[in-house]
């Protein structure tokens, strides 16, 4: 950089200071006219579930941004509180049960807050999208059912594949792998058939190995559709998440699929929230090994 370049990239810096200086005297001027405290925006600590709460499109129209939430109390920055659309916003933020506490800023400090909506977007896309629900009912009937694995395999082979529901399908495939305390279910595809595998105790068991190609593809775009990944997108890995709720809980299903030679396949990982709940007897040890480890953790 040229020493003329330097001085004009010092005027521009400057003269973008000044004008923000001016900007920050007329939200102060404006703040005591309508007999409210002033903020400077663009220097307060801004949460990202506050920038949430109002959506980006609205939050532009009416010049404003909610920057902290606390429980039933917000803080919202607003250009002009007085404007019509920012009004509505606020009669909003009240009418769902907030405390709303307005504050004037400038409009280049809460263009600042702006930025966090890319941050709020990524946020977004993490959390679960999709939720497969199971009724009380349901899930009565298939745990009585799916005492072992052999048991998963012959509700599978029983439901046919003429006119088969691919969520009564994936139902089964779900419901199967908690019953038996499955950690993982893969979807493996084959030249003519596919094949559905769970593994338990780190050890992968072989549960049905006749999925047609016609059904397996159908299943693999189920889940694919509940967790928000790329129908027809099937040369490249995708990652994604839904849940499972039942009555009692709500269990997350990490998903991954990825492309191989016959077509796609797709590990689950289970995490269930009761799985981490295991005595030592629940470890599978033998009698013996467990009486020398609880020996051991009694020991002074």
């Amino acid at each position: 950089m040229t020493r003329a370049d330097e001085l004009a990239a010092n005027l521009k810096k400057k003269l973008a200071e000044v004008r923000r200086q001016g900007e920050e005297r007329m939200a102060q001027r404006l703040a005591n006219r309508l007999g409210l405290s002033y903020l400077d925006a663009g220097k307060a600590p801004v949460s990202l579930d506050a920038v949430a709460m109002v959506p980006e499109e609205t939050a532009k129209a009416a010049g404003l941004a909610v920057i902290q939430k606390h429980m039933k109390r917000v803080v919202v920055a607003a250009v002009d509180p007085s404007r019509e659309e920012a009004k509505r916003v606020l009669e909003d933020l009240k009418k769902k049960g907030y405390e709303v506490k307005v504050f004037v800023a400038s409009l280049s400090g809460i263009q600042h807050v702006w930025e966090q909506y890319q941050h709020v977007a990524k946020k977004k896309a993490t959390s679960i999208t999709g939720k497969v629900v199971v009724t009380s009912s349901e899930k009565e009937r298939l745990f009585q059912q799916f005492h072992s694995l052999p048991d998963v395999t012959k509700a599978i082979a029983d439901l046919g594949f003429t006119k088969l529901d691919t969520s009564s399908l994936l139902n089964i495939v779900v419901l199967g792998a908690l019953a038996t305390r499955a950690s993982d279910i893969h979807l493996e595809a084959g030249e003519d058939v596919s094949k559905l595998r769970y593994r338990v105790d780190g050890i992968l068991y072989d549960i049905f190995d006749q999925f047609p190609k016609k059904h397996y593809r159908a299943l693999i775009s189920r889940i694919k559709l509940l967790s928000e990944l790329k129908i027809n997108v099937t040369t490249e890995p995708q990652d994604g998440r839904f849940a499972v709720v039942l009555p009692e809980k709500e269990i997350d299903m990490r998903v991954s699929v990825i492309p191989s030679e016959f077509g796609e396949t797709v590990v689950m990982r289970i995490l269930d929230p009761d799985s981490i709940n295991l005595g030592l007897e629940d470890l599978g040890l033998r009698e013996d090994n467990l009486r020398i480890v609880k020996s051991a953790i009694e020991r002074p």
